[in-house]
């Protein structure tokens, strides 16, 4: 029987493995490649606490920060990033169909943008921003088929007059 550890690394899509710098007992390679085994998975390496060493002692395929200065997190995030949108590009047969699909799409775009420019705002008002990033949800719903109450009851009632 595989422990729950096994078992989240099997399900997991990337994997940060953060090691110190200053830490000379760990074996790096030998961690590497038993993740690797066990996890199936692509694996971004951080070198952390790259502050207190001298850059010739970073090692190659890793990328340095330093979480206490925050040197390195822009490359980290690009890094992840690039990944993730190379895996999500490859072998893609993913095509919208009909109409519906691309005004679901479009209207899910055009809502997290808007809450993104409230989040960048100097004050954001989060209420609106939820507002934005809950419609985003909805309009994912609606290219999944999930269908509400309220649906139903608007396509029923938008075909009445009433109150008549």
């Amino acid at each position: 029987m595989k422990s729950s550890y096994i078992k989240t690394l099997e399900s997991i899509d990337m994997l940060l493995l953060m090691i110190d710098i200053d830490n000379k007992d760990f074996n790096y390679e030998e961690s590497i490649l038993k993740l690797a085994k066990v996890a199936n998975t692509e694996i971004i390496i951080l070198i952390n606490k790259i502050d207190l060493v001298a850059p010739s002692e970073k090692l190659a395929d890793a990328i340095p920060v330093s979480a206490l200065f925050g040197d390195g997190i822009s490359d980290l995030k690009n890094t992840i990033k690039n990944k993730l949108i190379s895996k999500n590009t490859q072998g893609s047969d993913t095509a919208l169909t009909t109409r519906r699909q691309e005004i679901a799409i479009t209207s899910c775009k055009n809502s997290l943008s808007a809450s993104l420019k409230y989040l960048n705002k100097d004050a954001p008002e989060l209420e609106i921003v939820a507002y934005e990033l809950r419609d985003s949800i909805n309009h994912i719903d609606t290219l999944m088929g999930k269908t509400t109450v309220d649906d139903i009851l608007n396509k029923v009632f938008s075909g009445f007059c009433v109150g008549k």
